[in-house]
This record gives C-alpha cells, sequence and structure tokens, in this order.
C-alpha cells in the first residue's frame, strides 16, 4: 500500500539514506531520500524525506527505481562516431 510518505518496496542491501524515483503510471514522478528502511512481511517499510503530496494506490505505480549519485569525474566526454551509431564515453564518480 502505497499512503503519505510510506512505501512498500523490496530494495537491495544498500544502507539508507540512498535515493529513489518513484514513477507512477500517469508518468507523475516523484524524487525522494529514503532516511530508514525496516523489514515488514514480504518487503521492506521506507521512510522518505517528504511527503509525496497525495495518496496514491500500488496500482498507479509503474515503478520505483533506486538511485545513485553520481558527478562527472572530468571536463571531457569523449564521443565516437561509426556511421550512424556514437558512443560517449563519460568518467562518473560517485558519492
Amino acid at each position: 500500500q502505497v499512503l503519505d510518505a510510506r512505501i512498500d518496496v523490496e530494495t537491495t542491501a544498500r544502507a539508507a539514506p540512498f535515493e529513489i524515483l518513484v514513477e507512477l503510471t500517469d508518468g507523475t514522478q516523484f524524487f525522494r531520500e529514503v532516511l530508514t528502511k525496516s523489514v515488514q512481511g514480504g518487503g521492506h517499510r521506507l521512510n522518505l524525506d517528504s511527503a509525496l503530496g497525495q495518496n496514491i494506490t500500488t496500482a498507479q505505480v509503474a515503478r520505483i527505481s533506486l538511485l545513485r549519485l553520481t558527478r562527472h569525474a572530468s571536463d571531457a566526454v569523449t564521443i565516437e562516431y561509426e556511421g550512424d551509431l556514437a558512443r560517449a564515453q563519460i568518467p562518473t564518480t560517485t558519492h
């Protein structure tokens, strides 16, 4: 059940705090920080940094994605072209 700022979802072994993206079936997106998590029933109860601002049902949730804070490791980006295909090399650093 998804109500207020509480979401039941299976998570990785990642320790809180971490960031998530909650995307609804209508395209609405919520970016939140998970402050704490606890095991309840078959999943985890996540305590978010702020309320979603509306009550939603699990049927309205398209996906919940775990996010990782990263930044560019340098000012250089390498783009290689092979015909219509382009590949970018973007070095990043995680926090």
